[in-house]
């Protein structure tokens, strides 16, 4: 890893100005002026360099959250099915590079992108435990659908024939057939 920028040296007051100094559109001359005006010095082609890679990393940003909206457009919030996973797992992949990215740059890592990587990666895991957690619904939904069709049919079938069907028999169409097996009430 390379040498942190002479910007990473200054007191956390002094880099919260920059850091605004470059958010508000200010230039190097600027930003030079507003290091010293607070105490700091460093040279114009160090806030250069530093602004610089602000500058890119908002653009990064910008452009990730465009990819971003495009996919929860295309996908809706909740991705589901193969193309869900396939986008969470893709997203996963991306935010891992970013990481790696990060730690290999000139000048380390910015606590802040740290930050936000893993709000990312927080977010990624989110999606991906409720695309799951959904999932397992609709197939509890579907067993449960299926299991009360059966026993419709079943219940049907043996009136048909004159004979009622025991709540036991029902029971274990549910249980062996489909799986579905009822909590004891506590």
């Amino acid at each position: 890893m390379g040498a942190r920028s002479a910007i990473d040296l200054l007191p956390p007051e002094i880099r919260a100005a920059v850091h605004d100094a470059i958010r508000d559109g200010a230039m190097i001359d600027e930003i030079v002026a507003r290091i010293r005006d607070l105490g700091g010095d460093v040279s114009r082609s160090a806030v250069g360099r530093y602004r610089k890679k602000a500058l890119d990393l908002v653009k990064r940003q910008r452009e990730a959250d465009r990819i971003s909206e495009i996919w929860v457009r295309e996908l809706g919030e909740r991705p589901e099915g193969k193309t869900g996973r396939l986008a969470i797992e893709t997203l996963r992949t991306l935010a891992m590079h970013a990481a790696v990215d990060l730690g290999e740059r000139e000048g380390g890592i910015d606590p802040d992108e740290i930050g936000t990587l893993a709000l990312a990666i927080r977010r990624i895991e989110s999606a991906g435990k409720l695309s799951a957690e959904r999932e397992l619904a609709i197939r509890r939904e579907t067993a449960n659908e299926a299991a009360g069709r059966a026993e419709a049919a079943a219940a049907e079938a043996a009136e048909k024939a004159g004979h009622a069907l025991p709540p036991e028999a029902l029971k274990a169409i549910r249980e062996q057939v489909y799986g579905i097996v009822e909590e004891p009430a506590a």
